[in-house]
């Protein structure tokens, strides 16, 4: 995961948005789709 370099919120809304990004990228180069 990249993390943007100077941004340091600490805001969970901000933490879960990153989150989602990265576990859909993980989804779309997963072999195979659980679920």
């Amino acid at each position: 995961m990249r993390y943007i370099a100077g941004i340091d919120i600490g805001n969970s809304s901000t933490e879960v948005a990153l989150a989602t990004v990265d576990e859909r990228r993980c989804a779309e180069h997963s072999p195979q789709r659980v679920g």
